[in-house]
């Protein structure tokens, strides 16, 4: 790292405690806005523990996530599905795990469901509330 980055990387640092403020008020708004909705899976945090939310990634049942994802995306919502494949799949593990996914039932199922929403600092409360209406809209509308 050069002395450059390092002074950078300090400057960035100040304004964690912030960003990961911001992060929490967004994940407790999505929280709130779809906690009742059924075909969404929330994220769980265990007592006693605190999360940054670096990504607030959520399961979408039912097969509905990538319909989900086209619904966003219509209405200029980015999403990511950072975890579209389970290590099985990965080149690296080629004979240390078995390719075959139907051995890790689950892993596969997840790696179908899972779907990022915007959480990031910029995101305003009411950007979340808008994000959270069109979710709902979507669910309703099937």
């Amino acid at each position: 790292m050069t002395d450059i980055s390092a002074a950078l990387g300090l400057i960035q640092l100040r304004k964690l405690p912030r960003a990961n403020k911001a992060r929490a008020r967004n994940a407790k708004l999505y929280h709130e806005g779809l906690e009742d909705r059924e075909g969404i899976q929330l994220p769980v945090v265990p007592r006693h523990c605190t999360h940054v939310w670096h990504q607030y990634t959520i399961r979408i049942l039912d097969g509905q996530r990538d319909g989900l994802r086209e619904h966003l995306t219509a209405k200029r919502i980015g999403t990511g599905v950072y975890y579209p494949a389970g290590l099985y799949d990965n080149p690296v593990y080629k004979g240390r795990l078995s390719q075959n996914s139907k051995a890790f039932p689950e892993t596969g199922k997840a790696c179908e469901e899972v779907l990022s929403i915007p959480v990031h600092p910029m995101v305003s409360k009411n950007d979340v509330q808008k994000i959270v209406e069109m979710m709902n809209a979507f669910f309703s509308e099937m």
